[in-house]
């Protein structure tokens, strides 16, 4: 199985077999902390999702600038979620490219 995760991970992108850190640890640190102010943005995502059309008309009716304000922080956590999406992504490529080499070096 190791084997074939690696030959999989080196036909997919042979580049990722011998990878580096892409960011330091205060870049980690940083990004962990500019993450948590996108809270409001998911909150108000989730306050969207458990409302139905008319309660979420009605506030764009009866509150227009709370409705703008509503939807431009959900656009900015959109945008904040998909750039997580494809961290997540490169993460568990690198996971298992790592998980591979590390199965094939023991064996060899």
């Amino acid at each position: 199985m190791a084997k074939q995760n690696l030959k999989a991970a080196q036909e997919l992108a042979p580049e990722l077999i011998n990878f580096k850190a892409d960011i330091d640890q205060q870049k980690v640190e940083e990004l962990e902390k500019a993450a948590q102010e996108f809270g409001y943005g998911r909150r108000l995502a989730l306050l969207s999702i458990g409302s139905d059309r008319d309660k979420l008309a009605s506030i764009a009716t009866d509150e227009p600038e709370a409705f703008e304000e509503m939807l431009l922080a959900i656009e900015n956590y959109k945008a904040h979620a998909e750039g997580l999406s494809k961290m997540a992504e490169a993460a568990y490529i690198r996971m298992i490219v790592a998980g591979a080499y590390s199965e094939h070096s023991r064996k060899a």
